[in-house]
């Protein structure tokens, strides 16, 4: 029996033989519609961590029909929940510490329902009322559910209110917190999704919504469940881009954009939206990781993304840049019209109502009392977090001189290793990484090669370090439309390096990434034999076609504290003069496990190099082989090409003067040595070599054509 198992079967009996009531209620609430078994389930292992991180908070079953009561004096909920009960408080190490009060018995009537309504509510009970009332006169057409997420310390009218809603059309239940959570904490506990059927419609305490959300909704839904990039539909319909400073006005813009009554834009909604399971439970998992303590305060990774200081949305938001996801929102020639509306009330994000930052008329609408229009999909117009087009290629996407004030805090400030892991892909592919100096003169050969990585079949993304910090680039662009392939750029915000290259970025979606040059292009097949190489050796080692050697000898200065004097070379070495094998794959090209971008970018014990890379403008290559035999040896497998490599780069690094003697210092301060050079492994027949010697060097150098 598993620990879990064993933990539930000790606590199932009470001293007197009978069931405890923190399993009775458990037992209760998860026919209550968690669904934690049976029915169509999202995957079990999300579901156990998901259970992992409630905390604080008390769950009620279903209503109407109260069994029994008990309440002993809470000091947290003091109130008596009339025709109501609450159920169990969950701890943090997700067992059933403590019945709270009550059971309650579930309508059998009740089919498992396609949506559940989230009520939020904070200390605004005539605002709640409002919206109830505008649920309760929704021409509603099929199951749903509805439930209260009440904060700490809510007057009596308010669970009063909660406890006795009278709700038709499904089961109805309250959350109530023993402690304060705020409404990030409460957003992100909210829902936890269990089926693939299931999804959520949020709604705070201050908005209310149109008598026909709910067909805007399955409307919406029906476009966006055979769009994997769209993650939501949006009740809302907003009049202003809060992203730019000073807000500016979409309506105009969106008129003389789209005919269609629906738009896609990469943009989250707060003021009323449902969203999709499967996306939620990513987002969900990857925010645990941003704020472990809860306090949702800390950096992001992307530009604007920090713009709703207190808010949930800037977590999703920054989420939905990284995968491309896109919400779909209701497009109305009346823009003071939508399927809800936001009243601007005083409350967490709103500190003076209609005030010159906040003015009624930009925010609220009137609710429409029609039937919304037939969309017939996929929607065509698709807009960026600024509300621009995305571009359908690089060449078409904007590249602007700025200014170097406000750019995006990259780097490990914003980054966790463990909240990357929950977006990467298991399945094969690869993310191409290519790093680029713009220049109108580089641009068109950068341009033909990123073009064709983009047709590549096994490339899921493309990602430019954009090292020109004097131009913006693009946010992204779609680059294959047949495949919705993205290219997405990162402009780093510290003073550009060529460590800037291996920026740990969560824009990075599979476990094997392509550190390439703007001027290499590869063939596919041979960037999939790369691939191939590098998961069979279970992604621990870098594997590329460009390797390069150094010698040693005996140091001859008595004042050096050096036995061994090493020097950077091109070629192998003589026979015998050095194991045969070869220590370090070149940056023109690699394959590496993407978690090494974090180790090298963020580790501490590696500063020192970092800055010396930055000071000599050189050795990055080197630096990034340490950190890998520093992980696994042997660090490099070199795989022999089976078509040509083209170089188009004319002046390289290696042109300068100083170039060897730079990278030969590398060398003796990264402390290489013969447990980096290369030994046999098992690979997949004649795919990678591991013995190296001038035949092998010449054959794979007449396979690289310049020009």
């Amino acid at each position: 029996m598993s620990p879990i198992g064993r933990r539930m079967s000790n606590s199932f009996w009470s001293s007197r033989g009978r069931p405890s009531p923190g399993i009775l209620a458990l037992i209760l609430v998860a026919g209550c519609g968690l669904s934690f078994f049976g029915g169509e389930q999202l995957h079990a292992s999300m579901v156990k961590r998901d259970a992992d991180v409630l905390h604080g908070v008390v769950v009620s079953a279903d209503p109407p029909q109260l069994l029994s009561r008990n309440r002993r004096g809470d000091p947290n909920l003091d109130h008596d929940l009339k025709n109501n009960s609450i159920g169990a408080k969950i701890d943090s190490d997700s067992e059933v510490a403590q019945a709270g009060a009550t059971a309650v018995a579930t309508p059998a009537k009740w089919v498992q329902s396609r949506w559940k309504v989230l009520v939020f509510a904070n200390q605004r009970l005539e605002s709640l009322k409002r919206l109830g009332v505008s649920l309760q006169r929704a021409h509603i057409n099929e199951t749903v559910s509805v439930q209260f997420f009440l904060e700490k310390g809510q007057p009596r009218e308010i669970y009063d209110y909660a406890s006795t809603f009278e709700w038709p059309h499904g089961p109805v239940s309250v959350m109530a917190r023993h402690s304060q959570g705020g409404l990030i904490n409460a957003i992100l506990e909210g829902w936890y999704p269990t089926r693939d059927a299931e999804w959520a419609i949020f709604l705070e305490d201050d908005i209310e919504v149109s008598p026909y959300f709910l067909q805007w909704a399955q409307e919406g839904r029906r476009v966006c469940e055979v769009d994997s990039s769209c993650i939501g539909v949006s009740l809302y319909s907003p009049m202003l881009n809060e992203l730019v400073k000073p807000k500016v006005a979409l309506t105009d813009r969106l008129k003389a954009l789209s005919p269609d009554s629906a738009y896609m834009a990469q943009v989250p909604c707060s003021w009323g939206a449902a969203y999709k399971p499967a996306p939620w439970q990513k987002f969900r998992r990857w925010a645990l990781h941003q704020s472990p303590d809860g306090r949702y305060g800390g950096e992001l990774n992307l530009a604007l993304a920090s713009g709703w200081a207190a808010s949930w949305k800037r977590y999703l938001l920054e989420l939905m840049l990284v995968m491309d996801w896109t919400v779909l929102y209701p497009f109305i020639n009346n823009e003071h019209a939508a399927y809800s509306t936001n009243h601007l009330e005083v409350g967490e994000h709103i500190k003076v109502a209609d005030d010159f930052n906040h003015r009624r008329e930009d925010y609220e609408h009137d609710l429409l009392n029609v039937p919304p229009p037939t969309l017939h999909g996929p929607i065509t117009i698709r807009l960026d977090h600024l509300y621009d087009i995305i571009a359908d290629t690089i060449a078409t996407a904007k590249i602007e001189r700025i200014r170097l004030r406000n750019l995006p805090r990259t780097g490990c400030q914003a980054y966790s290793l463990e909240g990357h892991r929950e977006l990467i892909d298991p399945g094969l592919g690869v993310t191409v990484v290519m790093t680029f100096f713009y220049t109108k003169a580089r641009f068109p050969s950068f341009l033909a090669n990123a073009r064709t990585y983009c047709s590549y079949s096994s490339v899921k993304r493309i990602i430019i370090v954009w090292h020109n910090r004097d131009f913006r680039p693009p946010t992204m662009a779609v680059c294959n439309q047949e495949r919705g392939t993205t290219a997405h750029f990162v402009l780093p915000r510290v003073p550009d390096t060529l460590s800037n290259r291996f920026i740990p970025t969560y824009r990075i979606l599979t476990e094997a990434v392509m550190t390439v040059d703007d001027d290499i292009l590869i063939s596919e097949r041979d960037m999939v034999r790369m691939s191939t190489v590098l998961a069979a050796g279970g992604y621990n080692q870098v594997v590329g076609p460009f390797p390069r050697w150094y010698s040693t000898s005996e140091s001859n200065d008595p004042s050096s504290e050096e036995e061994q004097v090493l020097k950077y070379m091109y070629k192998p070495g003589k026979p015998g003069a050095n194991p045969v094998g070869y220590p370090i794959m070149l940056t023109k090209v690699h394959l590496s496990h993407f978690s090494l971008y974090s180790h090298y970018y963020c580790d501490a014990a590696y500063e020192s190099l970092r800055n010396t890379v930055e000071q000599i403008r050189n050795a990055e290559d080197l630096l990034y082989i340490k950190v890998a035999a520093d992980m696994f040896t042997p660090p490099s497998l070199f795989v022999l090409t089976a078509d040509p490599i083209h170089d188009t780069g004319v002046v390289g690094l290696h042109s300068k003067g100083g170039h060897n003697e730079a990278r030969s210092m590398m060398l003796q301060l990264c402390s290489y040595n013969d447990s980096f050079w290369s030994t046999d492994v098992v690979l997949p027949p004649g795919t990678a070599v591991t013995q190296y010697d001038d035949t092998i060097y010449n054959e794979q150098h007449d396979r690289v054509i310049e020009r």
